[in-house]
């Protein structure tokens, strides 16, 4: 039998391409395109293109990105030999793809996880995966280029694909998650919660036939009944649930699954036989009178007295322990099981003297969620002593945030979720504790903190604030202008405001330039010349197109080969690509408003400067480095130091394809000579010659690394990733593995 990743992708790859099939019918069903195109045998070999391309990409997604990648150094079209209208059809497909991707197509996160779950060891994201917007549309593009069609019917291809893909994308995704399930591939995992209903069933019964029955190759998998097992009366409105959902046809199961939010099913794995396992899961509430939620909701306003009683004391237990942290002088226990346990032992005595009477169970369960959630948090790798502290002060509060709002538990863009990601992400680097009195971001989350413990009501609103302020101090940390950048991408129209656009390439050539080592005459080249180029790039195509993704990255490979310093492989590599990127660079020039003889001139002493740059390391001549870049450069253990070559890896060995799919802003540590930590974060990648390049928290660069070596250093254990992407999404799926899991003590105790 084959990996039921087969046939997840042929059902795919048969749905989407009826769907541009229908895309490419409805465009030349237009007046004007009857006599032109598109033909039928044309339409066929676009659709059969588009298919083979969806299947390659879908192959595509453990190999590493330098397999795949195409050199990033490629010739750019001059902007002046594009016409209108072939420029409006560019930038239609990108802010189609663009609006999608900010839609949040509903169930995609839970799409993403179980193509995680059938590739070990391979992180999933918007570069590889198949069912991105952006991956779809590649595909389509490339099977329609052989076809060079004028600008207009282009525009007009592009708009009936955004109805007619784009448009049931989200239908799509609903019943591969739906085969998916029926194929045992995480059952329990749920689609997102605000995911539509009724939005869902009228999606499914669009479809004549459900993908299964649209794969021949696929084995017939009967679906088993969900197991019914014993929940207390607090779990009386989830088992309604769950047992509507019990022995249906697949396309009605994934619209009961819609009904059914993400607490609702961590709450069924709460009270599951392996959840209560675990003593964390109960320890807040051991003990407590609690009341169904069906007894509570009879009585709305004893409900809401309850529940604002519950809220002054979680308040009166957040404000103890900070005195107790204050007065004590030894550590106190904040962490999540100290945390519940002052909170069991507050709302026993509560209910005994009468303040308070039963609890509702739905907020008991939050309570105890957030202990288990703020665990898994704390006992994650990334956090080191002083970030831990200043996580554990906002457990209470952001219980008290989740008991007023529970989409903290299942919405990505909850503030407060957001918050804490930004947090543990600004203090990753956070490694020499001696060095924070100096760090201005430590010292405003130290700030935002405070007033976050000090607002008795913070909604949603005030959340923001404090989030935004957090942003502000990392961009500033860092050189640049997070407002600037905002303001460009709200600006209705780019031509209109030529200041703002001017100011927003200054910063983005300042950030390329900040803490290199480079040439007065390079720099003077990125400030007139090459500052001209991008200021016409922006104002006609915006900043967040391929085009000017391409563009950025042959200025880094430009920089790249103006460095003073260089690592052995180099001198092959730049004979690689630098006839390509002074190609590049020559219409850039021009663009920019250099003449030819100009651009002649420019192009010689470019080349002069590269020259030099490889005669200083031949000779030893090494840059000026910061105190930090040189304790980092110096001290790090690596395993490949001192070797000029490294032996090959297969590309599907897990290193590889590790570090192959690391996404930027992760993080990794070292080991230094006196075993402190050495952590740094991927700041950028450069696929054509096959580097990567790591900055410290300052946003200095410490490292740079092919990937082949960085796999090595993995492989020998002197390196680890640390952090890839944002906490709180991998806590929340933490959560459910470990209530999914039975805990050995709980088990043995059963045993004996």
């Amino acid at each position: 039998m084959k990996n039921p990743l087969h046939y997840v992708k042929v059902a795919a790859a048969k749905a989407l391409t009826k769907l541009v099939m229908q895309a490419l019918a409805n465009a030349r069903s237009e007046p004007q395109n009857r006599a032109s195109w598109p033909t039928k045998a044309q339409a066929s070999g676009i659709s059969k293109r588009f298919m083979k391309n969806f299947n390659n990409y879908f192959d595509e997604i453990g190999i590493p990105l330098i397999e795949q990648a195409k050199s990033e150094t490629d010739e750019f079209a001059s902007l002046s030999q594009i016409g209108h209208y072939h420029l409006e059809a560019m930038v239609a497909m990108e802010g189609m793809v663009k609006q999608r991707r900010e839609a949040e197509i509903a169930g995609m996160s839970s799409l993403t996880v179980r193509l995680e779950s059938m590739l070990p060891g391979i992180r999933v994201d918007e570069a590889n995966n198949p069912f991105d917007p952006e991956q779809i549309a590649d595909c389509f593009n490339e099977a329609i280029k052989p076809m060079e069609l004028e600008a207009q019917h282009l525009l007009k291809v592009y708009e009936e694909f955004d109805k007619s893909v784009f448009g049931e994308l989200e239908s799509i995704v609903t019943e591969i998650n739906t085969m998916m399930i029926s194929m045992k591939v995480l059952p329990e995992l749920e689609t997102h919660p605000q995911d539509s209903a009724k939005h869902l069933e009228g999606k499914v019964a669009e479809h004549a036939q459900p993908l299964l029955q649209q794969v021949e190759e696929n084995p017939k998998i009967e679906s088993e009944p969900e197991s019914k097992s014993a929940h207390d009366s607090s779990q009386s409105s989830v088992n309604e649930n769950s047992k509507s959902t019990e022995q249906t046809p697949p396309a009605v199961s994934a619209s009961k699954i819609a009904r059914t939010d993400w607490l609702a099913h961590m709450q069924q794995l709460l009270h599951s036989k392996s959840g209560q396992s675990h003593a964390l899961v109960k320890h807040a509430t051991e003990n407590v009178e609690i009341a169904s939620n069906t007894e509570m909701a009879a009585d709305e306003e004893r409900m809401q007295v309850q529940q604002e009683s519950l809220l002054e004391l979680l308040d009166r237990v957040q404000f103890n322990l900070q005195n107790s942290s204050k007065n004590s002088s030894a550590p106190s226990e904040t962490n999540a099981a100290g945390v519940a346990q002052a909170i069991n032992e507050s709302l026993k005595q509560a209910q005994e003297n009468g303040e308070l009477g039963p609890i509702q169970a739905q907020s008991a369960d939050v309570i105890n969620l957030i202990v288990v959630l703020f665990d898994i948090i704390e006992k994650d790798e990334a956090l080191l002593a002083v970030l831990k502290e200043l996580v554990r002060r906002i457990q209470i509060v952001m219980m008290k945030i989740a008991l007023r709002d529970t989409s903290f538990f299942y919405c990505q863009d909850n503030p407060a979720r957001r918050l804490i990601d930004e947090l543990i992400h600004a203090g990753v680097g956070w490694t020499q504790s001696s060095k924070l009195d100096a760090n201005p971001v430590y010292h405003t989350t130290k700030r935002i903190l405070k007033m976050l413990l000090d607002e008795p009501k913070p909604d949603n609103d005030y959340i923001e604030t404090l989030l935004g302020e957090l942003r502000q101090a990392k961009t500033r940390a860092l050189g640049k202008t997070l407002a600037l950048e905002s303001r460009i991408l709200n600006l209705p129209t780019l031509t209109d405001h030529p200041d703002d656009i001017d100011a927003f390439v200054r910063q983005k050539i300042h950030e390329r330039i900040r803490n290199r080592d480079l040439d007065p005459f390079i720099q003077i080249l990125l400030k007139t010349y090459i500052h001209n180029f991008l200021f016409k790039l922006v104002t006609r195509e915006g900043f967040k197109g391929q085009s000017w993704k391409s563009v950025v990255s042959t200025l880094d490979v430009l920089l790249w080969t103006m460095q003073p310093e260089k690592q052995f492989g180099d001198l092959e590599r730049f004979k690689r690509v630098n006839p390509r990127l002074l190609e590049n660079l020559s219409k850039f020039l021009s663009i920019g408003g250099a003449s030819k003889s100009k651009i002649t001139k420019i192009m010689r002493q470019l080349k002069q400067i590269q020259e030099f740059t490889f005669y200083q390391a031949e000779a030893g001549i090494r840059p000026e480095h910061s105190e930090d870049q040189e304790s980092f450069t110096s001290n790090v253990i690596l395993s490949t130091r001192g070797r000029k070559e490294v032996p090959p890896l297969k590309k599907d060995d897990p290193n590889v394809v590790r570090i192959g799919g690391l996404p930027l802003d992760s993080w990794i540590e070292f080991r230094g000579s006196s075993g402190e930590r050495l952590r740094c974060t991927l700041a950028s990648k450069i696929e054509s010659i096959d580097k990567l390049f790591f900055t410290n928290s300052d946003g200095e660069k410490v490292l740079e690394i092919t990937r082949l070596r960085l796999a090595h250093e993995l492989k020998a254990g002197t390196v680890r990733v640390i952090s890839e992407g944002m906490i709180m999404k991998r806590a929340m799926q933490s959560v459910i593995a470990y209530l999914s899991k039975t805990s050995r003590t709980g088990a043995r105790a059963e045993d004996s």
